[in-house]
């Protein structure tokens, strides 16, 4: 039985406290056990945040598992996943070139980290990791499974998946809130529409690891998107 709004409501503010602040604290351990230097090189922080980051995503699924999201998590429909994803990602991408040329912003920094870091360096494949899969299942329980649980219970769904991919955007960053609310909506409308959130999880790191792969093959086309 799915919980009520108000206690999914409650659910999603524990989640996203943990997404806040669970990093920041795992950070301060990992640095005190000398895992990561107290003065990072610039690398070094970004690999040791994206560790922090993957450990909060942990703690993210024993609270999935203690107290369940709206939706379950069954297999993603893979066939319905990319169809819905492909023609919206391409309409996403040219929105997002003019958008980066009018917005001036820097590049995020795991971007400028994957498109100048060695694929053999061992911390390369924990920021992919954090990026692929700890992102999108942690950043999926609990905006699609706890926020838009709890607004589909009290709103219409196109006001509740809009509401909670804007909630999503802003979570990103002021510059990014546009475009990353556009495909949050995405993820909304996919989890929607399967009754799945393995299905809005398997878009979220479809649409994850594309960008990781043209960021490594491709390390020019950061100076192609941003102004710098």
């Amino acid at each position: 039985m799915t919980a009520a709004p108000a206690t999914l409501a409650i659910r999603f503010m524990l989640g996203f406290a943990v997404l806040a602040v669970g990093p920041l604290l795992v950070w301060d351990v990992l640095q005190r056990c000398g895992v990561v230097p107290i003065d990072p090189d610039r690398g070094t922080n970004l690999e040791g945040s994206m560790l922090a980051f993957a450990v909060a995503a942990l703690a993210i699924g024993a609270l999935a598992w203690r107290l369940p999201a709206a939706l379950p998590f069954r297999p993603a429909r893979a066939a319905v996943v990319v169809g819905t994803y492909v023609p919206f990602a391409l309409g996403w991408v040219a929105l997002l070139v003019g958008y980066l040329r009018l917005v001036a912003c820097e590049p995020q920094p795991a971007l400028d980290y994957l498109a100048t870091a060695p694929v053999g360096r061992p911390g390369f494949w924990v920021v992919v990791f954090a990026i692929v899969v700890a992102a999108p299942f942690a950043e999926e329980v609990v905006f699609r499974g706890y926020l838009q649980g709890a607004l589909l219970g009290v709103l219409r769904p196109p006001v509740a998946i809009g509401l909670t991919a804007v909630v999503f955007g802003l979570a990103h960053g002021l510059p990014y809130a546009l475009p990353l609310a556009l495909l949050g909506a995405l993820f909304g409308a996919i989890a929607y529409r399967c009754r799945s959130l393995g299905a809005s999880m398997f878009a979220h790191a479809l649409h994850n690891g594309l960008t990781v792969l043209v960021t490594v093959a491709w390390p020019g086309s950061l100076d192609f998107l941003y102004r710098r």
